[in-house]
């Protein structure tokens, strides 16, 4: 037995699987400024607030992420997210945060290409029942100058999502 931590040639395998691959190119079109049209229903609400802001996406890390900085037009509301694709787990991940919360939403999910929609998965705590929901995301590349992402919030019963609601959709055009 080697006294080398990895043997060689488990050293090239592991160099091998972490070098950028196809599904990171996915992200191309997210790539750029976009003007943001945010729409958020309030519990019990009918009419969703409506806000606007930037987004600005790029590819970093030799081009293995998209890191997201969003910032809306009042000010007030400010956020940072990365996506990427996981070559061992073969799935995208990424995670949120924002100046309006205190935790991270972290999620993973496919993309299917025929759509160009990606749908990622997460279960985090309700912020106001402290009990565990599911998050569901969709990401739609519309064309390469429009984007929409879609978030749906459900309980969880008996660790199996319930209905959903949606909670917000946001439309990108390129700027």
């Amino acid at each position: 037995m080697s006294s080398e931590p990895h043997a060689p040639d488990q050293m090239a395998a592991c160099a091998e699987m972490f070098k950028p691959v196809a599904e990171h190119a996915e992200f191309a079109p997210f790539v750029g400024t976009f003007r943001a049209e945010v729409r958020m229903w309030m519990p019990g609400a009918s009419e969703p607030q409506i806000s606007t802001g930037t987004m600005v996406n790029e590819l970093v890390l030799g081009d293995r992420y998209l890191e997201q900085r969003y910032q809306d037009d009042s000010g007030m509301f400010q956020g940072r997210g990365f996506l990427g694709y996981n070559t061992v787990d073969k799935r995208y991940e990424g995670f949120w945060i924002d100046s309006m919360a205190t935790f991270f939403q972290v999620e993973h999910g496919q993309l299917d290409k025929n759509s160009r929609t990606w749908e990622m998965h997460s279960t985090m705590t309700d912020p106001g029942a402290g009990t565990p929901m599911h998050k569901r995301s969709v990401m739609t590349a519309t064309d390469d100058d429009h984007l929409t992402m879609e978030m749906y919030f459900a309980p969880l019963i008996d660790g199996k999502p319930g209905p959903e609601c949606k909670c917000m959709e946001i439309r990108y055009e390129r700027k």
